[in-house]
């Protein structure tokens, strides 16, 4: 196990490394979604933690349908209101 391993961050530290407001982190806390330790009933976040935390964030690329997937789409519209009148 190394330091870096042992080291743990505030919610002041870790907003501030992702200079960013703690209210959004407590409320993570809060609401129990974002792992967190408790040490001596102080809340801390660790490397691990805070790794979590933010692959959790992570917002994925929309996906962007290619021409034929466009024209197929088009054409199955086309047949379902076909079937309809």
């Amino acid at each position: 196990m190394s330091s870096r391993d042992l080291e743990v961050f505030t919610f002041a530290e870790l907003a501030a490394l992702w200079k960013t407001g703690e209210d959004w982190l407590r409320k993570g806390v809060s609401a129990r979604t974002f792992p967190h330790h408790r040490i001596a009933n102080e809340i801390r976040f660790t490397h691990e933690d805070a790794a979590e935390i933010l692959a959790s964030r992570a917002v994925k690329p929309a996906s962007v349908p290619t021409p034929d997937e466009v024209a197929a789409r088009r054409a199955e519209v086309g047949r379902s209101k076909g079937v309809a009148a």
